[in-house]
């Protein structure tokens, strides 16, 4: 009995090792055949986006909005096209002529950027979230409410609701904060404004990194897993072909990235999450099968096209990316009986599906996941600036402007050229008619010609000027045609541009322009706001899923962007009229509302401008502090009386500046008196002295002597004289007297000489 026993459980091991042979070959079948599969629907999609056109209008408007064509491309010396297949080449363009101007006049950019600014800073605003939550109407614990008045029990139930949701809505904000949510949207409404189409990709599993300081003091990186939300570049987004206007209808989507040699070198490093043996199978292979097929040396610098899928699979075929669906092959025992498990045959395929996340290079599955929402949905997003009819991707601005910027463009290099032809005029000139006098035939100033031809009497007959008549006029009223029509098509006016445009300052018409400008701000904001609560509403999905406990309430995601946001903005302006009334007390509005509005749609934070209501309630405590105010009829009285008196008191002050006006004046008049009879008297002053100088002088010439002698001869009749005036004052008898060197008529009288 043993010796059967031991017989049966050797040819059962050999069962087994046979089992598993032939199921690793069939395993590998399989995944040759899911990687066929799934490589098949890639072409398919890649193809069904080329063949729709809508690589070449993306390819056209980065064109235009960077300013290159034709005929200017050639300054640009490579070129990526948007077709997925299209590699880097060498830019060329047409072939001008020399004379021709390429430069291109470039509107595109401009309403661009003017849109994507202008709806970034509505849509994202800075400090705010686009965003809200709120409790469904009737929230999870409706069933346990008790009938009739609310209980304690009931209320306990609400507040610790209440709690979780608002535990709940923390969670998400510190998510998206963390995977700079605000940036990444900004990014996707710039793309949509540009070539028409923006894409978010979230949630996805993302490792994020974050530095703490522990209580030793030390710097601690601590990694977690968290959902992520990042913007994808349009040219890399492939949906199903048959997903119409929206992808979500599609079966499935790809995305497309890229790795370098060593990038996917190092992924085998990461554990079990990839298949190694596919990896080293792809570094074989090299881009595109590169190395197998063309003979291509590998080289550290090579990149990958790494394909990302997420779509359904057959239920049979999960076992072959996930191992936690994988059967092996043993022997079990019940009760004495032996009998093999896991060597079942292959269910029935097509009946059953999964939906699953696959990474993909060249045609070999290199990792696979189980899609992280359950119910299947793809983790991206498009926001169209303007929906296409039949097509999921959209129109942006610089497809919206295309045919005036056509005319901008070809009216400004007409411009130009005519310019450059009616600046010199062009030269007939009658041959060997005139020479020039160095024999170099060109215009200079100054320049001496001889006539040739004795027919020719005057240079007009020999040289005649062509002067092409300016169209400068004509070409700049069909340039502002343009750009009105573009204005018109693109909804973007001048007040979205920073300009108040043609608009009169009334409140009426600024009004009127402030709607027209919104319009556009509307729908826009309508196309982020269905983008939004699809991202939100995966991202509270995986809240539910995989956040903590005290985290899941019953909440409900609202976008805020059309509802609020551009709201807020003619809020702002009406607020400013809604102001005016509120000066009637019967009206009842209340004016610190109304400015916490303004400030708020202005771009300020209300709480750093206004008091808190601490700080409220401290100025009316201080204010009631204050003394009573008096009688008003008391207080007219006094300020009655102390106007009065302020007036007589003024009238004094008057009065006594027009005195000392008066006494200023007199002095200032005797004061100007007296200093022109100093200056009078010091004129004569010195006119004297010149005079005596002039005489001395004089006196010196007739006398034939010098000037010191005639000084001393001076000196010394002076001398005489004061002798003669001191000898009369002592009344001196004559004889004593000199004689005067003139006598006047008539005699003195005795002892009188030089007195009478």
């Amino acid at each position: 009995m043993e010796e059967e026993l031991e017989l049966d459980m050797s040819y059962l091991l050999m069962r087994v090792r046979e089992l598993k042979e032939e199921k690793a070959r069939k395993d590998a079948d399989r995944f040759d055949a899911l990687c066929r599969t799934i490589s098949k629907k890639r072409d398919e999609a890649v193809k069904a986006r080329k063949a729709s056109g809508i690589e070449t209008i993306w390819q056209e408007d980065q064109d235009y909005y960077e300013g290159v064509d034709q005929y200017n491309r050639t300054r640009v010396k490579y070129n990526k096209p948007y077709a997925s297949d299209a590699p880097l080449v060498e830019s060329g363009g047409v072939a001008s002529s020399p004379n021709q101007c390429t430069e291109f006049f470039n509107i595109t950019r401009q309403f661009v950027d003017s849109a994507d600014a202008r709806a970034a800073d509505i849509l994202v605003p800075r400090g705010e979230w686009n965003w809200g939550v709120k409790k469904t109407p009737i929230g999870d614990d409706a069933g346990e409410k008790t009938a009739g008045e609310q209980t304690q029990q009931d209320e306990a139930q609400q507040a610790a609701i209440a709690l979780k949701n608002a535990r709940g809505e923390m969670r998400i904000r510190d998510w998206l904060t963390e995977a700079r949510y605000a940036r990444e949207y900004r990014k996707a409404i710039n793309s949509a404004a540009r070539i028409g189409t923006g894409i978010l990709e979230g949630p996805f599993t993302s490792i994020v990194k974050s530095k703490v300081v522990n209580e030793a003091g030390e710097l601690v990186v601590e990694k977690k897993i968290a959902p992520g939300v990042r913007f994808v570049e349009p040219d890399d987004f492939f949906p199903d072909g048959n997903c119409g206007d929206d992808i979500h209808s599609g079966s499935f989507v790809f995305k497309r990235s890229s790795l370098s040699y060593r990038e996917l070198q190092e992924l085998k490093l990461l554990g079990g999450e990839y298949i190694h043996e596919a990896i080293d199978k792809v570094l074989k292979e090299g881009p595109g099968k590169c190395y197998a097929d063309q003979k291509k040396e590998q080289g550290d610098n090579d990149l990958f096209e790494v394909w990302y899928y997420t779509g359904d699979i057959d239920m049979n075929d999960v076992d072959l990316i996930d191992d936690r669906f994988a059967e092996e092959i043993g022997v079990e025992m019940d009760n004495g009986d032996v009998r093999l498990t896991g060597a079942e045959g292959d269910e029935e395929r097509g009946k059953d599906f999964q939906s699953v996340v696959v990474v993909m290079i060249n045609e070999t599955i290199i990792k696979g996941n189980l899609n992280p929402m359950q119910d299947g949905a793809f983790p991206y997003d498009v926001i169209c600036w303007q929906k296409s009819k039949g097509h999921w991707a959209g129109i942006g601005v610089a497809r919206q402007m295309r045919v005036p910027q056509k005319i901008v463009l070809d009216m400004g290099r007409s411009l130009m050229d005519n310019m450059a032809l009616a600046s010199i005029p062009m030269i007939a000139m009658k041959q060997g008619a005139v020479i020039p006098e160095n024999g170099v035939m060109e215009l200079a100033k100054g320049k001496l010609w001889y006539f040739t031809d004795e027919q020719i009497t005057s240079i007009q007959e020999a040289i005649q000027f062509l002067i092409v008549p300016s169209m400068q006029r004509e070409i700049m009223e069909i340039i502002a045609l343009a750009g009105k029509m573009a204005e018109d098509a693109t909804g973007v006016n001048a007040l979205l541009q920073g300009e108040q445009g043609q608009a009169t300052d009334t409140v009426g018409g600024m009004n009127l322009l402030h709607k027209n400008a919104s319009a556009l701000l509307r729908r826009v904001a309508r196309a982020c706001d269905e983008a939004t609560e699809n991202l939100l509403g995966r991202i509270y999905d995986w809240l539910l899923l995989y956040g903590e406990p005290d985290e899941k309430g019953d909440l409900e995601i609202e976008a805020t962007g059309s509802s609020v946001l551009v709201e807020r903005e003619l809020e702002a302006m009406q607020a400013q009229l809604l102001l005016q009334f509120s000066a009637d007390p019967e009206f009842g509005i209340n004016k610190s509302a109304i400015m916490r509005r303004i400030t708020r749609g202005w771009g300020f934070e209300p709480t750093e401008i206004f008091y808190s209501k601490e700080e409220l309630q401290k100025r009316a405590e201080a204010a009631a502090q204050q003394p009573q105010p008096q009688d008003p009829r008391i207080a007219a009285e006094q300020i009655r009386s102390e106007t009065a008196l302020a007036i007589a008191d003024k009238r004094s002050q008057d009065n006594a500046l027009k005195v000392s006006k008066d006494t200023d004046r007199d002095a200032v008049y005797s004061a100007g008196v007296a200093e022109r009879n100093q200056m009078t008297y010091q004129v004569q002053v010195e006119k004297l002295q010149l005079e005596e100088r002039l005489a001395l002088l004089q006196y010196a010439h007739d006398e034939r002597i010098t000037l010191a002698q005639a000084k001393v001869q001076l000196a010394k009749a002076a001398m005489e004289i004061q002798a003669t005036e001191r000898l009369a004052n002592i009344e001196a008898p004559a004889s004593r007297l000199p004689n005067p060197p003139v006598e006047p008529p008539g005699t003195a009288t005795p002892g009188r000489s030089f007195t009478e």
